[in-house]
């Protein structure tokens, strides 16, 4: 699963009008195709300032079917998602949200 994250400086939508989310849904179609198995992409934005709210919203998409609940690829595209690096040092949060 791949999650991609936006902060304050743009949107979920951006992934979309960029051309990367429309090319991950064509590698997986690929994927698909050769080895009978595929993966998700979600788009959302960021807005959460701990590692405890990423963690309540990671929890939240996994109970309403949008995220397997599995470890996912975080992609963002800014380094102010300070979260993510707080999320760094916890190891034991670190292991259940992150894939890698």
């Amino acid at each position: 699963e791949v999650l991609l994250l936006n902060g304050d400086g743009n949107t979920m939508y951006e992934w979309e009008s960029s051309g990367i989310m429309n090319n991950m849904c064509k590698m997986n179609k690929q994927i698909q195709c050769m080895f009978n198995m595929g993966f998700s992409v979600t788009a959302l934005n960021l807005n959460v300032g701990s590692v405890e709210d990423f963690e309540e919203m990671f929890d939240e998409l996994t109970k309403f079917g949008v995220l397997s609940g599995r470890p996912v690829f975080v992609v963002t595209p800014e380094l102010s998602s300070q979260v993510l690096f707080d999320l760094a040092n916890q190891p034991e949060k670190l292991q259940k949200i992150v894939a890698g």
